[in-house]
Parts: C-alpha cells; structure tokens; sequence
C-alpha cells in the first residue's frame, strides 16, 4: 500500500495470503502476527507483510516398478505415489553399482546391465520436502543371464 497520510492517522493494513501460504507476520515498521495490523503515522513508514509456504510432512511412500527384459539388458521404469507431505518433492535414488539420481519428477527408468553372472541390485529412495525427509527401501533389481533359445533343427 502506498500512499501520504496526515500525521497521528490510523492506517489498517490487512495480510491476504496466496494458497499454500501462510501470513507470519510483520517486520520493518510493524511487529507481531496481529492480522489486521493497525498503524498510526508518526512520518514515513516501511511496513513489511512475511509469509511462509504451508508445508505438510510425509506420511508414506509407495513404489512400484515395472521390468522390461532386452538381450543385454533389463529396463525398470519405477513409480512413487506420495501420501501427504506439500510439493514440491525430491526423489533422491540409488541403485548400487547401477548409479544413483536425483530429480523431481516422480517416475524414472533406469537400465541394468547383464553381466556374464546374475546381478542383484539394491534399490533405495529418499524423498524430501521443505520440512521432512522419507527414505525408502525399494526393493532390489535381479538380472539373470539371457536365456538364448537355439532352434533345434531335425533331418
């Protein structure tokens, strides 16, 4: 709000804030977390409305993946389903010697070599939010050997 005041007014300031917001409170020219504040002029003045992001904890984690087989290697696409917490979130991955990321999006594939033994791959997540931190045990990826199919011919 901008504007000149007499002297000794009474100016009514009112903190609206945007969703998944909340009104702190005041600073500058103004103190505490009274909404509306009321301000008496004593000359210029700098009034300062602070608002935070509502933010809510995680409550569980859900993953699922999906395995598609090729001839070196497998393909998992892995899914997270959140329940509770405010957005946004960040999925921090790893998948042992397959490497590790970090993103925010919550569905990623990651390819696992064959090797010339079977492989087993541990999976785990950490999601996190502005105010809490989930880690996951994901489960472990199995690649086998490729089964090679040799047709048999007969005379």
């Amino acid at each position: 709000m901008n504007g000149a005041y007499p002297l000794n007014t009474k100016v009514t300031l009112t903190a609206v804030p945007n969703d998944k917001w909340y009104f702190a409170g005041w600073r500058d020219g103004a103190s505490g977390a009274a909404n509306p504040y009321t301000l008496l002029i004593g000359g210029d003045a700098v009034v300062t409305a602070i608002f935070e992001r509502v933010c809510t904890e995680i409550t569980s984690v859900d993953v699922t993946a999906r395995q598609t087989s090729f001839v070196n290697e497998v393909m998992v696409h892995f899914a997270v389903k959140m329940g509770g917490g405010t957005g946004p979130f960040t999925y921090a991955w790893d998948f042992g010697r397959a490497g590790a990321m970090t993103t925010h999006e919550p569905e990623v594939k990651r390819i696992f070599p064959r090797q010339a033994t079977r492989q087993i791959y541990p999976v785990s997540l950490v999601v996190a939010n502005e105010c809490s931190v989930f880690p996951v045990s994901a489960g472990k990826v199995v690649v086998d050997l490729p089964t090679v199919i040799v047709p048999l011919l007969t005379r």
